[in-house]
């Protein structure tokens, strides 16, 4: 299908380098050129480069595509790759002479550049331990793929108003946010028959929604139909007039739940996709592959063995090992030696997460000690294997490359990471659950878009700029409680005084993670969402931010907002 769509997209490929290079010689304009790199998920980036967004279905990325992924890299000058909170592979600083050349080298390795970004369909978020986890209902991989499948050639899907995020999770406990996509699916196993609860009209940004509830069960066979009655609704009633409010929670918003649920069924029952045909991924093939080695452990191996490595449903001998990779980015020759050890181990394929991490789903128990000793020798800067925070905070990009950005998140996690450090060096025994919850419970925007993923974190912040007595200053909106899982559906909550200057970040973080450190060691063990979660309605053990002098200044009429 692939070199079919490819031969279907080439003028398109090549309209668009033409564009960019008439842009370059300012014989264009720059809307000229997004109306056609949008589309296929490609976005100038302020320096003049290019981000091209590489899509894996279902976060799956096999070593080979590691492998040409570096090669691609060194040949085109691409600065950085980057694992996204979208479970893609974002090639950042892609010179803009070479964006044709890089389009065609990646198709070329079957990574084809259609959707992902502009009025389209977004990738799919799926489980990543899913065909791994113990406790999943099923494996939604082949559900994912079919759905793939089918919307990467419907018509519809690359014309909305805005765009359209599908995610599928094989976990009962929601672990991709199903509840807050345009239509998320979650696994459930009733009476012997697999099917989905599926939530719809879910989204993030300005006015968020969570999504209502449109079946606690839809049987398997047709999760396809509602996937396209979903598209087909926000096709035909998504304000196409106002973009601000041309998102499918809009519509959810403006007719309230039970309209929309039966407006949903109506679509549904004139949905002509076929059914969901099972094709089971063979596992065993891979897992038959793992190598074996005997090694001793090395310094520090046991310390990370316990934050990274996690049971699977395959046996005692298989593992899968969570790779912490630093701000979520590799340059080609760090790709290209992660590749090379992954091939060492007989590895076939790894996973994008939404943590902008690498799940390895499977290794076998006797090749682990080779794989940390492998990590530190080759990659120590940018696998995180000594538990600190450098590098390990949820967000995204900022506004130092995105174009609609208002602040620089890389400061923002720096400033955190160093907060969390300091506030952990008297605690070197802390937990490995409970330094898994802190990374995985802060995340930052860099605007109101939440791309981030702030406003379903237990701690997450927003950037905000605002003028203050005639001045321009940087703040970060607070969100606290927020969760999407199984039983609790909660966008965090927040107030107009939770607006903290973005230099007091720091201080704010640690008065929170604090607070969360001294539970755990006086009442025991628990994760920083649940922690957060519980404090969701009593606000007063909380910090009261309000009294603090710069936000009773920021707070009063002369505030107004500076837009980017």
């Amino acid at each position: 299908m692939n070199a079919e769509l490819f031969q279907q997209l080439e003028p398109q490929y090549r309209d668009l380098q033409n564009h960019i290079d008439l842009l370059t010689k300012n014989q264009c304009k720059i809307t000229d050129v997004k109306h056609r790199s949008a589309l296929l998920g490609i976005y100038r980036e302020k320096d003049g480069t290019y981000m091209c967004r590489v899509r894996r279905n279902a976060g799956r990325v096999f070593v080979q595509n590691l492998h040409d992924l570096a090669d691609i890299m060194a040949a085109q000058q691409i600065d950085h790759a980057h694992f996204s909170t979208r479970q893609n592979i974002q090639l950042h600083g892609v010179p803009a002479e070479k964006v044709y050349a890089t389009i065609q080298a990646c198709n070329a390795a079957d990574m084809l550049f259609r959707g992902g970004g502009g009025n389209t369909f977004r990738s799919i978020a799926t489980s990543p331990r899913s065909g791994v986890s113990p406790t999943e209902s099923f494996d939604t991989i082949p559900h994912t793929q079919a759905v793939w499948n089918f919307v990467s050639t419907y018509e519809r899907a690359f014309g909305f108003g805005r765009k359209f995020k599908l995610g599928l999770s094989s976990e009962p406990a929601d672990d991709i946010n199903a509840g807050i996509q345009d239509l998320g699916m979650v696994a459930r196993v009733q009476q012997g028959e697999r099917g989905f609860k599926v939530y719809c009209g879910g989204g993030m940004g300005r006015n968020p929604s969570l999504g209502t509830v449109i079946s606690e069960f839809a049987p398997e066979k047709e999760i396809i139909r509602y996937v396209q009655a979903a598209m087909d609704l926000f096709f035909e009633h998504g304000n196409r007039n106002v973009r601000p409010k041309a998102r499918l929670r809009f519509v959810l918003q403006d007719i309230g739940p039970e309209a929309f649920k039966k407006l949903f069924f109506q679509y549904l029952e004139n949905a002509t996709a076929p059914d969901y045909k099972h094709q089971p991924i063979d596992y065993i093939a891979q897992i038959s592959k793992l190598k074996k080695e005997t090694a001793p452990p090395s310094d520090g191996f046991l310390q990370w063995k316990k934050r990274s490595v996690k049971p699977t449903s395959w046996g005692e001998e298989i593992r899968s090992v969570r790779l912490y990779v630093r701000d979520g980015n590799l340059n080609a020759a760090q790709l290209r030696k992660l590749a090379v050890l992954l091939d060492h181990a007989g590895i076939h394929e790894i996973r994008a997460c939404s943590t902008q991490d690498i799940l390895i789903p499977f290794i076998h128990t006797s090749m682990l000690p080779r794989l940390y000793a492998d990590l530190k020798k080759e990659l120590p800067d940018v696998i995180n294997l000594d538990g600190d925070f450098d590098g390990r905070i949820i967000s995204c990009i900022g506004a130092t490359a995105c174009s609609i950005g208002l602040l620089p998140t890389e400061r923002a996690r720096a400033d955190v990471a160093k907060a969390l450090n300091e506030l952990v060096k008297d605690e070197p025994d802390i937990a490995p659950g409970v330094y898994e919850s802190i990374i995985d419970g802060i995340h930052i925007s860099g605007c109101a878009s939440s791309c981030g993923l702030n406003l379903v974190s237990p701690i997450g912040f927003h950037g905000v700029k605002k003028r203050v007595d005639g001045e321009a200053a940087e703040f970060y909106q607070l969100h606290l409680g927020g969760q999407i899982s199984e039983g609790f559906h909660a966008l965090g909550c927040t107030n107009d005084q939770w607006l903290i200057p973005a230099d007091e970040l720091k201080s704010t973080v640690s008065t929170l993670v604090k607070g969360y450190l001294h539970h755990v060691k006086m009442q025991g063990e628990l994760t920083l969402c649940e922690f957060m979660a519980g404090k969701r309605e009593a606000l007063s053990a909380l910090p009261d931010f309000s009294t603090h002098t710069d936000l009773q200044c920021i707070n009063r009429s002369s505030a107004t907002d500076l837009q980017p």
